[in-house]
């Protein structure tokens, strides 16, 4: 048996000796899985409303009325000072 093959032997008998199951972390994978997709779709739904509000602001500011974006506007809002942007909000 090479190292590659014996290191996942003797973690399963370490998992033995501590949790008295030799069959511990095989059966705790499966609901991690599960468990871990449901947080991922979660993720996903929030992630994506993020990415629909910071779009819809970036159009509303910085593009014009065919969707084009409108770079003067865009560089002179990035090149100003902080006090220029907080004016502005």
């Amino acid at each position: 048996m090479s190292w590659v093959t014996s290191i996942p032997h003797h973690f399963l008998e370490l998992s033995d000796s501590i949790s008295g199951d030799k069959d511990f972390y095989q059966d705790i994978i499966e609901p991690l899985g599960h468990r871990t997709k449901e947080n991922n779709d979660l993720f996903d739904v929030e992630y994506g409303k993020v990415v629909n509000k910071f779009n819809m602001k970036f159009i509303n500011e910085f593009c014009n009325e065919d969707g084009a974006i409108n770079w003067k506007e865009l560089v002179e809002n990035n090149s100003g000072t902080i006090s220029d942007y907080i004016e502005n909000y």
